[in-house]
């Protein structure tokens, strides 16, 4: 509950929000907002309980096993066909440590084994050899770097990650209609959609991790040895392809240490057996058998230590995010993990040192970093596609290009924060209302992993696009949060049940005033607030004129002209233009002559300052035909894609630089 009440504090003021460049943003948001929409929420839970026609239609879901099990299956299969048609549609290409992945395993067919010495990729990051190993045997079957090949694999587990959590949501007492709200939340739930694109072992990860929590309870129910296996086997394979997977293990451990106390410990005993024998030789089994096949020694690489100190230090990303400490102290080292791991543990001594004698740094600092881990509506899903190194096999259709666009990020940023809002709070109404429950500890599973992943990225390397794995998992007991206040609600003449409501109106009071005491103190949660509308405003593609014929021109009246010398053209300018033709796609124009049939271009070579015409004919997507015009003050600034800019000198030469200056640069178009 402190960390559900934490974590909706933040939210009521802030938004975070990740900038292209992966730069983290903590912006002001409403309070009032905030509160309207779970406010909403139980408005629309008090007119369902009042409508006659939508709880007959809730009472003939929940009692027709038949009827449920169809629109079940109806919503599932939207699911995958809205994921496959996202694959199909987008075709991204990963880049980063996905793409250092699949390139280490296309050059393995040739022998080139050079990223496997201490100083190559895999040397270095060897908690990838997992993810490694399962792209090396994909390239057998698929060939190498076939992506679609992977996210058609994270289509499955997409829908594996909603049925496992149905099938939990059954355990915790979910109705039929309450566990086809699930299905549903994940057609409409657009980052673990964008997701699928993700070839880096997080979907397939936590769809394993969710069959094998399952299985576990399912063994520790019927004690068939069957759930040992299923459970054991897609644990450690879990963590193969992801070793942050590691927390949820540990949650399965505790679980498992929990019925040591009662029967049965004979057969309690054998599943951790199981899950440690299978789980902590995953990691020996992909490492010996990438040796055996390259003939190479994997060292240790660098020291996972490195990444909690790391997360210790503020960063130009932002609080605890990749500054490149863990890389560079492992080169410094001359790649020795020991000396590493010394130098990292002092840092990390220095550092608590530094936050015990400065409480206020360290609330700040915690407090900064947990918002923009867990404040953050999109996980990193639309800077997944919009990052400067993302690309595309296709050219993405306009839709594709919104969402990737500034105003695609604002948009899924403000339906994520309302999800956010209402799965926290019925989080809450959960832990509220079912606290008394005799089976209280069995329903608690998910939540004890949420909060393992809560508190292990609390000091680990900031990432938000690693906590939507834990965020995913309140979904059930949000809806049944809800569910038990629609009771509340109905049977609200119970004097045991006003007694609880009494409970939650003490809970809210005390939530209120702790936020309005501390609310205005917390300005760090806003900082970046007045940047991010200057960056949202600079970013917000804008295609600056309608498609139509003009005249581009400077202040003293002069206009750009196409001469023509003998049989050769140049652009110039002089008192009497021609008419250029503008068209505009996806925030790119190109502006051409339409009787002559050319395009207005400039030199290839960063270096260039020529401006030139292309022919019609020779039509290619050619970042040298293509320009962004952007309004501004007493007229239109035309850019190249790479940054220069469009500039009339005075003696009418027009040529692009990368400088930025007072006179020659803004262009009146009219026509």
């Amino acid at each position: 509950m402190p960390i559900l009440i934490f974590l909706l504090f933040i939210g009521l003021f802030s938004t975070t929000y990740i900038l292209v460049p992966e730069k983290v943003m903590l912006v002001k948001d409403s309070p009032l907002w905030t509160l309207a929409v779970v406010v909403l929420a139980i408005i629309i839970s008090f007119v369902i309980n009042r409508n006659n026609r939508v709880t007959l239609l809730i009472t003939k879901v929940n009692s027709n096993n038949e009827l449920y099990r169809k629109i079940s299956d109806i919503l599932f299969l939207i699911l995958g066909g809205i994921s496959v048609f996202w694959i199909l549609t987008s075709q991204y290409i990963p880049n980063a440590d996905q793409y250092e992945i699949q390139s280490v395993a296309y050059r393995m067919h040739f022998g080139d084994y050079r990223e496997f010495a201490k100083y190559g990729y895999i040397g270095g990051h060897v908690n990838q050899v997992g993810m490694l190993l399962v792209s090396y045997v994909f390239s057998f079957i698929f060939g190498n770097e076939n992506y679609i090949v992977f996210q058609l694999a994270n289509a499955v587990a997409l829908i594996v990650i909603y049925k496992e959590l149905v099938k939990f949501g059954c355990r915790i007492g979910l109705s039929n209609f309450g566990k086809l709200l699930i299905p549903f939340f994940g057609i409409i739930y657009l980052p673990m959609i964008i997701y699928v694109s993700f070839v880096y072992g997080n979907m397939g990860g936590l769809a394993l991790t969710l069959v094998a929590i399952n299985s576990e309870m399912d063994f520790f129910e019927k004690r068939n040895v069957k759930n040992i296996l299923i459970s054991s086997i897609c644990i450690a394979f879990a963590m193969m392809l992801k070793s942050n997977f590691m927390i949820f293990l540990i949650g399965m451990l505790i679980y498992a240490a929990i019925h040591l106390f009662g029967e049965h410990k004979k057969w309690t005993f054998g599943f951790i057996i199981a899950l440690l024998i299978f789980s902590l030789g995953q990691s020996k089994a992909a490492k010996w058998t990438l040796e055996i096949i390259t003939g190479e020694d994997i060292g240790q690489g660098s020291s996972p230590i490195s990444y909690i100190a790391m997360g210790l230090q503020e960063s130009g990303l932002g609080p605890g995010w990749y500054n490149a400490y863990n890389d560079m102290t492992y080169i410094w080292h001359n790649y020795d993990t020991d000396g590493q791991k010394r130098e990292a543990i002092q840092n990390i001594k220095d550092r608590l040192g530094y936050f015990k004698e400065n409480p206020w740094e360290a609330v700040s600092f915690f407090t900064r970093k947990t918002a923009s881990q867990w404040n953050e509506p999109t996980y990193e899903s639309i800077w997944l596609i919009s990052n400067d190194l993302s690309n595309s096999q296709v050219r993405i259709s306009s839709w594709v290009y919104f969402l990737a666009s500034q105003k695609g990020n604002a948009f899924v940023g403000r339906l994520g924060k309302i999800a956010q809002i209402l799965v926290l709070s019925g989080t809450f109404l959960f832990v509220l209302f079912n606290r008394k429950r005799n089976d209280y500890y069995k329903t608690l599973t998910l939540i004890m992993m949420f909060i393992g992943g809560f508190l292990f990225h609390l000091f680990w390397e900031a990432k938000s696009q690693y906590t939507i794995s834990y965020f995913i998992l309140l979904l059930p007991y949000a809806i049944m949060g809800y569910e038990s206040l629609n009771r509340r609600i109905t049977f609200m003449a119970d004097k045991e049940k006003i007694a609880v409501n009494k409970e939650l109106f003490l809970t809210v009071i005390v939530l209120a005033v702790f936020m309005f005491l501390y609310g205005g103190k917390c300005d760090y949660l806003t900082a970046d607030t007045e940047s991010y509308i200057v960056y949202a405003a600079e970013n917000t593609t804008n295609a600056g004129v309608e498609n139509g014929d003009y005249t581009i021109g400077v202040a003293d009246g002069r206009e750009i002209t196409l001469l023509f010398e003998g049989d050769s053209q140049k652009v110039t300018i002089s008192d009497s233009g021609s008419i250029v033709r503008i068209m505009s796609y996806q925030g790119k124009s190109r502006i051409y002559f339409p009787d002559e049939m050319l395009y207005l271009q400039y030199g290839n070579d960063r270096n260039s300052v020529d401006v030139f015409v292309g022919d019609y004919e020779d039509f290619y997507d050619y970042a040298d035909q293509s320009w962004i015009i952007t309004e501004t003050d007493g007229g239109y600034i035309i850019e190249t894609e790479d940054g220069r800019i469009l500039t009339v000198s005075d003696n009418g030469e027009i040529f692009t630089t990368s400088e930025v200056l007072e006179e020659g640069q803004t262009w009146h178009i009219s026509g």
